[in-house]
Protein backbone atom coordinates (compact mmCIF):
# COMPACT_ATOMS: atom_id res chain seq x y z
CA UNK A 1 0.00 0.00 0.00
CA UNK A 2 3.16 2.21 0.44
CA UNK A 3 4.47 2.18 -2.92
CA UNK A 4 4.76 5.55 -3.57
CA UNK A 5 6.66 5.60 -0.51
CA UNK A 6 10.12 5.63 -0.02
CA UNK A 7 11.96 3.92 2.39
CA UNK A 8 13.84 6.45 5.60
CA UNK A 9 17.84 5.17 5.44
CA UNK A 10 20.83 6.42 6.21
CA UNK A 11 24.29 5.59 6.66
CA UNK A 12 27.48 5.84 8.20
CA UNK A 13 31.25 4.83 7.93
CA UNK A 14 35.03 5.73 8.04
CA UNK A 15 38.02 5.91 6.29
CA UNK A 16 41.65 5.85 6.91
CA UNK A 17 44.85 6.75 4.73
CA UNK A 18 48.77 6.70 5.26
CA UNK A 19 51.48 6.67 3.82
CA UNK A 20 55.52 6.62 3.91
CA UNK A 21 57.61 8.21 1.81
CA UNK A 22 61.16 5.66 2.94
CA UNK A 23 63.36 7.67 -0.20
CA UNK A 24 62.39 10.15 -2.57
CA UNK A 25 62.10 7.07 -5.04
CA UNK A 26 59.93 4.59 -2.44
CA UNK A 27 57.42 4.61 -0.71
CA UNK A 28 54.55 2.58 1.25
CA UNK A 29 50.71 3.38 1.19
CA UNK A 30 47.44 1.89 2.71
CA UNK A 31 43.93 2.63 2.83
CA UNK A 32 41.05 1.27 4.87
CA UNK A 33 36.82 2.08 4.57
CA UNK A 34 34.24 0.57 6.10
CA UNK A 35 30.64 1.49 5.23
CA UNK A 36 27.31 0.96 6.60
CA UNK A 37 25.40 1.64 3.69
CA UNK A 38 21.74 0.64 4.71
CA UNK A 39 21.78 1.80 8.52
CA UNK A 40 18.45 1.69 8.67
CA UNK A 41 16.78 -1.34 6.62
CA UNK A 42 19.96 -3.66 6.51
CA UNK A 43 22.30 -3.11 9.70
CA UNK A 44 23.48 -6.29 9.26
CA UNK A 45 24.94 -4.86 5.78
CA UNK A 46 28.97 -4.33 5.80
CA UNK A 47 31.00 -3.36 2.89
CA UNK A 48 35.37 -3.43 3.96
CA UNK A 49 37.52 -1.81 1.26
CA UNK A 50 41.59 -1.98 1.79
CA UNK A 51 44.59 -1.06 -0.29
CA UNK A 52 48.43 -1.00 0.05
CA UNK A 53 50.83 -0.83 -2.37
CA UNK A 54 54.16 0.29 -3.19
CA UNK A 55 55.26 3.33 -4.90
CA UNK A 56 57.97 3.79 -7.09
CA UNK A 57 59.06 7.19 -8.96
CA UNK A 58 61.62 6.74 -10.93
CA UNK A 59 61.34 10.38 -12.24
CA UNK A 60 59.81 13.49 -11.19
CA UNK A 61 56.77 13.48 -13.28
CA UNK A 62 56.17 9.61 -13.36
CA UNK A 63 54.68 7.56 -10.10
CA UNK A 64 54.23 3.90 -10.37
CA UNK A 65 52.88 1.74 -7.63
CA UNK A 66 51.92 -2.02 -7.31
CA UNK A 67 48.80 -2.34 -5.36
CA UNK A 68 46.71 -4.86 -3.93
CA UNK A 69 42.63 -4.13 -3.23
CA UNK A 70 40.01 -6.15 -1.92
CA UNK A 71 36.42 -5.10 -1.62
CA UNK A 72 34.21 -7.71 1.01
CA UNK A 73 30.22 -6.77 1.03
CA UNK A 74 28.38 -8.61 3.70
CA UNK A 75 25.02 -9.11 4.73
CA UNK A 76 22.92 -11.54 7.42
CA UNK A 77 19.54 -10.54 7.32
CA UNK A 78 18.41 -12.80 4.12
CA UNK A 79 18.88 -16.33 4.62
CA UNK A 80 20.75 -16.94 1.02
CA UNK A 81 21.93 -13.57 1.05
CA UNK A 82 25.41 -13.47 -1.02
CA UNK A 83 28.85 -12.47 0.67
CA UNK A 84 30.37 -10.97 -2.16
CA UNK A 85 34.50 -10.18 -2.08
CA UNK A 86 37.06 -9.43 -4.83
CA UNK A 87 40.69 -9.42 -4.54
CA UNK A 88 42.83 -7.31 -7.40
CA UNK A 89 46.54 -6.87 -8.06
CA UNK A 90 47.96 -3.90 -10.43
CA UNK A 91 50.70 -1.62 -11.50
CA UNK A 92 48.77 1.98 -11.40
CA UNK A 93 50.50 4.61 -13.28
CA UNK A 94 50.62 8.09 -13.25
CA UNK A 95 51.98 11.03 -15.78
CA UNK A 96 52.32 15.01 -13.66
CA UNK A 97 52.93 18.10 -15.96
Amino acid sequence: NNVTKATKDSADGYSGFASFQFTPEWGVFGRYDWVNKYKDTDSSYQDKYYNVGIAFTPYKMIDFALVYKRDKEDTTTLPFSPQVTSDEVGLWGRLRW
